[in-house]
C-alpha cells in the first residue's frame, strides 16, 4: 500500500485533477497538499472527497506537517501545477526523500499570457510562504536547490522538477522544461460519450463556457461588474434568435455568486463536468481561452473566443464578434446535422487508467 500525496492549487481544482484517480486508488492511503487559504478562498466553500486520510491548507506553520507526509513510506508525490515556487520546493523534496515525483497537466499552457494581479496582498504572503519552505527545503540540498530555482527562473516558470512528467499531447510536451522523463497519455475529454455521435445541432441554442478569472484574481473587474457583462452578452444573442442559453460555470467559481442566473428561466446553468455533453448540441459556443473551448473547435461545433474584461487594457466591446455571426463561415455550419468526435481525445477513465499505471 503507498502513500500518495496530491497538490493542487485550490480545493475547487480537485472536480478535475486528483478526484478523475481516487477510485482507482481506493486501496493506498491518499493525502491532500493545497493552498487555497493562501489564495484568497475558504475550502469549506468546497467538498472535498472523504477519501482524503490528510489534508493540509499550507502555510508556513505546516512545513514539518508536510516535512514529515513526504518522507512516509513507499511515498509517491503527484502535482497539477508547475509554475509556482510551492511546486518547485514540493517536486524538490520529493526528489531529496528519494520518493517517485510525479507532474500531471491539467489544462492549456497559457503562462504567455501575464494577466492583471487583483490582489497584491494575496500574492504577496503567498509568495512570503512558499519561500519559507523553499529556504527549509535548501536545508537538505542548497547545491541541488539552487541549481533547480535558476532552471525554473531561466524557463521564466515553465519548469518541473518531476521525475516523470505525463502530457496530453506532444505539443503540451515541447512547452514544459523538465530534468525529468516525459511521457504524452493522451488528451482527456468530458465531451468522450457513447452516444455523442447521436447528437445534432440545434441552432436555437448557444452555449457560453465561464473561465474562472474572478476566482483566479486575474481581472481588475467588480462580481457587479462582471454581472453586467452577462448581461449584455446574453441580451445580444437573445436578439440573434438565439431561444437557449447554456451558461457552464468553471469549476473555480462559486454557484452562490451567480443566483441571479440559476433563477434565470432562460438560461441552463451546469455546474459539473458530466454535464459538459449537453455542450454537443450547440449552434454555437462562446468562450475565452480554455481546455473546453478548445475541444469544442476541435470536434467541429462553431466556436468563438471571445475578450473579458479587465484583463486587457483596450475597453470590451461586444460588435468585435458579434459581426462574426453573420459570416458565411458560421452558415457553413448549419448544413451538418451530425457531430463526430476527434480521435485525439480520449475519456477521463481512460486518463486515469494511464496516470495509474505509472503510479
Amino acid at each position: 500500500m503507498k502513500n500518495i500525496i496530491f497538490y493542487v492549487k485550490e480545493v475547487g481544482m480537485l472536480p478535475y485533477t486528483a478526484e478523475k484517480l481516487l477510485k482507482k486508488l481506493n486501496n493506498h492511503n491518499l493525502h491532500l497538499i493545497h493552498t487555497t487559504k493562501l489564495n484568497g478562498k475558504k475550502s469549506t466553500d468546497f467538498d472535498i472527497s472523504e477519501s482524503f486520510q490528510s489534508k493540509i491548507d499550507f502555510s508556513y506553520q505546516s512545513i514539518n506537517d508536510i516535512f514529515l507526509l513526504l518522507k512516509k513510506e513507499k511515498a509517491v508525490f503527484i502535482s497539477y501545477g508547475h509554475n509556482s515556487l510551492i511546486e518547485l520546493s514540493l517536486g524538490l523534496l520529493g526528489n531529496i526523500f528519494g520518493i517517485k515525483t510525479i507532474y500531471i497537466q491539467h489544462g492549456l499552457y497559457i503562462e504567455k499570457n501575464k494577466f492583471f494581479i487583483n490582489d497584491f496582498k494575496i500574492v504577496l504572503k503567498k509568495y512570503i510562504n512558499y519561500l519559507i519552505l523553499f529556504i527549509f527545503t535548501m536545508r537538505y540540498d542548497y547545491k541541488y536547490c539552487f541549481k533547480n530555482i535558476y532552471y525554473f527562473l531561466l524557463n521564466k516558470t515553465e519548469f518541473s522538477p518531476c521525475k516523470l512528467n505525463l502530457f496530453f499531447d506532444e505539443d503540451s510536451l515541447n512547452l514544459l522544461n523538465t530534468y525529468g522523463e516525459k511521457v504524452i497519455i493522451g488528451h482527456p475529454s468530458s465531451l468522450v460519450t457513447n452516444h455523442m455521435n447521436n447528437k445534432k445541432i440545434d441552432f436555437s441554442v448557444v452555449s457560453y463556457i465561464q473561465q474562472g478569472f474572478l476566482a483566479m484574481g486575474i481581472s481588475n473587474i467588480t462580481r457587479k461588474e462582471e454581472k453586467k457583462f452577462f448581461n449584455k452578452l446574453f441580451q445580444h444573442l437573445k436578439k440573434l434568435g438565439f431561444e437557449t442559453i447554456q451558461f457552464f460555470k468553471h469549476p473555480r467559481e462559486l454557484s452562490k455568486n451567480y443566483i441571479y442566473l440559476q433563477s434565470n428561466e432562460e438560461i441552463s446553468f451546469f455546474t459539473s463536468q458530466s454535464e459538459h455533453s449537453n455542450l454537443l448540441h450547440s449552434g454555437l459556443v462562446l468562450g475565452h481561452y480554455s481546455t473546453l473551448l478548445k475541444q469544442c473547435k476541435n470536434i467541429g461545433l462553431y466556436t468563438i473566443e471571445i475578450a473579458f474584461p479587465g484583463i486587457t487594457n483596450n475597453e470590451y466591446r461586444l460588435s468585435s464578434y458579434l459581426k462574426l455571426l453573420n459570416e458565411k463561415l458560421y452558415e457553413s455550419v448549419k448544413k451538418k446535422e451530425n457531430i463526430t468526435i476527434s480521435n485525439k481525445y480520449i475519456s477521463w477513465d481512460i486518463f486515469a487508467q494511464k496516470i495509474c499505471k505509472q503510479i
